[in-house]
C-alpha cells in the first residue's frame, strides 16, 4: 500500500511538472538559459580541470606517495591512509561533487573498501569556498560569511574524526603503477565530460521545478532544499531576523541541496558505496555544523 501511494504521489508530481511546463514557455525558456549559464560561467569553469588534474594525479600515484609518506599522521587523526588522505586533501581545494568522482574513482580500483568509501564520502561534501562566499556575502557581513565557511570545514572535520573507526583497510594494497600520460588525460577527459554533462541535466531539472506557494519564506526554503546556488541567492531577498537566516544557511550549506545529492547518488551508482549510511552520516554534520555556528555567533 505504501508503495502505491509513494507511486501515485511521484506520478500526480511529475504530472503538474509537466502542466507547468506546457503553461509557463517563456518562463521554462529563461531558466534554462540561466540555468546554462551558471553552469558555463560558474560550474564548468571550476569543476572541469579538477575532475581531470585529481585523475591524473591517481594515475601519477599520487595516493601511493601519501600512504607512504602522510599515513602515520592521518592514521592518528582520522585513521584513514593514503586513498582517503587524497580525497581529503582534493575535496578541502575543490569542493563537490569532486569528492564523489575521486571516491568512486579509487573504489573501483580497489584502492578503498566499500565502508571506507562511504565514511570519507559523508564528511568531504564540502562547497568550494570561493564560490561559498560569494553567495554568503549577498546577504551577511564578510565576518559571518567567514564563520559560516569555517565551521562548515570544522564540522566536517569533527565528523571524521566520530566516524574513524568505521574506516577499513581495503582488500587490495596501495602499489605503484605505471600508467601513460596520454592514456591518463585521455580517460580522465572522457570521464570528466559525461560527470559534467549529468550535472548539467540536474542543474537544468531542479531549476525548472516551480515555486510553490507566494510567500517568500516558503518558496526561499523550498529552494534551499533543492538547489544551493539559488537558495542561498533568495535568501537575501527576504525579510527575516539575522538569526534566522543564518540558521537556514548553515542548514542549506550543510545539505548543499537535492541537486548536490542527485549528482553524487549518480556519480557513486555503479559503486558499493551506501547511499543510506552516507545520508544518515550527513544529517549528523548537519546538527554539528549548526550547534558550532550557533555557539559561534552568540559568543561573537
Amino acid at each position: 500500500m505504501k508503495k502505491k501511494l509513494y507511486f501515485l504521489c511521484l506520478y500526480t508530481l511529475f504530472a503538474l511538472y509537466i502542466y507547468y511546463l506546457f503553461t509557463n514557455k517563456l518562463i521554462i525558456e529563461e531558466k534554462i538559459i540561466s540555468s546554462f549559464n551558471l553552469f558555463i560561467t560558474k560550474v564548468f569553469p571550476s569543476l572541469f580541470p579538477m575532475f581531470i588534474i585529481s585523475e591524473i594525479l591517481i594515475s601519477l600515484n599520487l595516493p601511493y606517495y601519501l600512504n607512504k609518506y602522510l599515513t602515520p599522521l592521518f592514521k592518528k587523526i582520522f585513521n584513514i591512509d593514503g586513498p582517503s588522505i587524497y580525497i581529503l586533501i582534493m575535496s578541502l581545494l575543490s569542493g563537490t561533487p569532486t569528492n564523489a568522482v575521486i571516491t568512486s574513482s579509487l573504489l573501483n580500483k580497489h584502492f578503498l573498501s566499500s565502508e571506507s568509501a562511504t565514511t570519507i564520502l559523508s564528511y568531504t561534501l564540502l562547497s568550494n569556498p570561493l564560490f561559498l562566499y560569494t553567495m554568503l556575502s549577498l546577504t551577511f557581513p564578510s565576518k559571518i560569511c567567514l564563520i559560516l565557511i569555517i565551521n562548515n570545514y570544522l564540522a566536517n572535520l569533527i565528523l571524521g574524526i566520530i566516524l574513524r573507526n568505521h574506516n577499513t583497510p581495503s582488500t587490495y594494497p596501495i602499489t605503484y603503477q605505471n600508467i601513460p600520460l596520454s592514456t591518463s588525460i585521455i580517460s580522465a577527459i572522457q570521464k570528466s565530460l559525461t560527470t559534467l554533462l549529468m550535472i548539467l541535466g540536474t542543474i537544468i531539472f531542479f531549476n525548472l521545478i516551480p515555486t510553490i506557494t507566494s510567500i517568500p519564506i516558503i518558496n526561499t526554503l523550498f529552494t534551499c532544499f533543492l538547489e544551493i546556488t539559488n537558495g542561498l541567492s533568495l535568501l537575501s531577498t527576504i525579510s527575516i531576523s539575522l538569526k534566522l537566516k543564518i540558521i537556514i544557511a548553515s542548514l542549506t550549506i550543510s545539505f548543499t541541496g537535492l541537486c548536490i545529492h542527485t549528482q553524487i547518488k549518480s556519480i557513486i551508482s555503479d559503486t558499493s558505496i551506501n547511499y543510506t549510511q552516507f545520508l544518515k552520516n550527513r544529517f549528523s554534520h548537519l546538527i554539528i555544523s549548526l550547534i558550532l555556528n550557533l555557539f559561534t555567533i552568540m559568543i561573537a
